[in-house]
């Protein structure tokens, strides 16, 4: 696909899918330490305040800008 992509689909690809492949691998992989270590209040707490800080971000972004 040399060639073939523009620019802004490159940055895409790159910057969006990638970095969002890592930054999910990163916060399952904490969560699964915190699980692993027994600590099950803060693996719980991992996993809600990050779903709900993110979706509290993406309301406030769409309102906002």
């Amino acid at each position: 696909a040399k060639g073939q992509l523009s620019d802004t689909q490159k940055l895409f690809m790159t910057t969006g899918l990638c970095g969002g492949f890592s930054t999910f691998s990163a916060f399952s992989a904490e969560s699964f330490v915190l699980l692993e270590g027994g600590n099950y209040f803060f693996f719980l707490l991992n996993i809600v305040a990050s779903v709900l800080l993110c979706m509290v971000a993406y309301y406030l972004g769409s309102k906002c800008f």
